[in-house]
């Protein structure tokens, strides 16, 4: 009787460890940068995570990411008294953006997507005429500031996307920032 009951308790312990193994410890993923793409499928403009192929390197402590050739990068700076509307366009260049301060809403003409551009993270920008019809809509938060780093030669780095913005989930409330 005791051995039996032995058994039957480490049949359950083999089972549940099985499944936490399968469950809890999943595969490490890639240690490369995720961002937010705006791209154009079937033309249209849509949003998308990307995971780099180029993966982290680790210089005395400090993860670098390689982003790839970018050319002619630029900065502007928002009119301080009133939100810039840019209404409908296509990316002028394939290229990664950033909001230094500020924040800006792009929304899209063919479907109810949303992307609210937060400060301080690296977006991508590659709906241009070629790959999307319409465009989508930024309307850019009074006096914020970007840079936009245009891929050279229009070389959009090597990736793996997914759809839909990187990091949310259907649980995190979405805020509109203006």
């Amino acid at each position: 009787m005791h051995i039996a009951m032995l058994t039957q308790r480490n049949f359950r312990l083999s089972i549940f460890t099985t499944i936490l193994g399968l469950f809890a410890f999943p595969a490490l993923a890639k240690d490369a940068l995720q961002l937010t793409a705006i791209v154009g499928k079937d033309m249209k403009s849509t949003v998308e995570c990307w995971t780099l192929d180029q993966e982290y390197m680790n210089v005395r402590g400090m993860r670098i990411q390689q982003l790839g050739d970018l050319a002619k990068a630029t900065y502007a700076e928002m009119p301080q008294d009133k939100d810039f509307e840019q209404g409908l366009y296509t990316a002028p260049n394939v290229q990664f953006f950033i909001i230094l301060e500020g924040n800006a809403t792009i929304t899209f003409p063919t479907s109810e997507e949303v992307l609210h551009v937060k400060p301080g993270r690296i977006y991508a920008a590659t709906d241009n005429a070629a790959t999307s019809e319409l465009g989508h809509i930024t309307v850019v938060r009074a006096g914020s500031r970007l840079i936009q780093l245009p891929f050279k030669d229009g070389v959009i780095p090597a990736h793996t996307a997914t759809p839909g913005e990187c990091g949310t989930s259907a649980q995190e409330p979405v805020r509109d920032e203006l």
